[in-house]
C-alpha cells in the first residue's frame, strides 16, 4: 500500500524527478497552477497504475483525509473516509476502514441515473 503521508515537498520532488518519464508510462499527470493542483490518473486500469489519491489537510484545523477513485463499474467519481482513527498496539495503522461518503456521476447518463437512484429518485 503506498504511503499516503508522504509531505508535499517529497511528493513534487518525486513528480519533478520525472520530467523525463512520460506520463503515459507512469500513469499519472500532477500539475501546479498558482494556488489550485490538478492529478489526472491516466488510463488506471491499464497495469501497476495510481487508482487513487488522499488528499489531506495540514494546518492549525485538523480535518480528516479523503481518497478519491474513479469507479468504471458506476462510471463515476468516489470519494472515501476514514473511519478509524485510534489504533490499539499491534494494529496496522494503514488500515481507516474506509467508507464511502460521495459519489460523483461522470458525464453519462448512466451516471446521472446512480446519482438519481442514490437520492431516493
Amino acid at each position: 500500500m503506498p504511503d499516503f503521508k508522504r509531505g508535499f515537498a517529497e511528493f513534487r520532488e518525486l513528480v519533478d524527478g520525472m520530467s523525463d518519464v512520460s506520463e503515459y508510462v507512469v500513469g499519472h499527470r500532477f500539475e501546479v497552477y498558482g494556488p489550485a493542483a490538478r492529478f489526472d490518473f491516466i488510463y488506471p486500469r491499464s497495469g501497476d497504475r495510481v487508482t487513487s489519491i488522499a488528499v489531506g489537510l495540514e494546518d492549525v484545523r485538523s480535518a480528516n483525509d479523503i481518497r478519491i477513485r474513479f469507479d468504471f463499474d458506476r462510471d463515476g467519481w468516489v470519494i472515501e473516509s476514514a473511519t478509524k482513527f485510534e489504533w490499539v498496539d499491534g494494529e496496522d495503522p494503514r488500515d481507516e476502514r474506509l467508507e464511502e461518503v460521495a459519489f460523483i456521476p461522470s458525464y453519462s447518463d448512466a451516471g446521472h441515473a446512480e446519482l438519481e437512484r442514490m437520492n431516493g429518485g
